[in-house]
């Protein structure tokens, strides 16, 4: 209920602006979202381990560093 045109106008702004603000934080949506993060550490465990995994095969020595790193990420 508003007390006049202008008042409808703005009105209709404030509601438009609040569903935009639910839709970007995902506020009420049932859509099921892929868990970025989750897979980006998965991701990110596989490359620091691999990558210490690559240095003994490559170097024939451990690079603790990149396996605990790896290890650190994936935990």
């Amino acid at each position: 209920m508003v007390c006049s045109e202008r008042c409808a106008t703005d009105a209709s702004q404030l509601d438009e602006m609040n569903r935009r603000a639910l839709r970007i934080y995902g506020i009420g949506v049932t859509k099921q979202r892929v868990p970025l993060v989750p897979i980006m550490w998965g991701a990110l465990a596989l490359l620091f381990g691999g990558f210490g995994v690559f240095q003994y095969f490559h170097r024939g020595q451990i690079d603790w560093f990149f396996l605990l790193f790896g290890l650190v990420m994936a935990v």
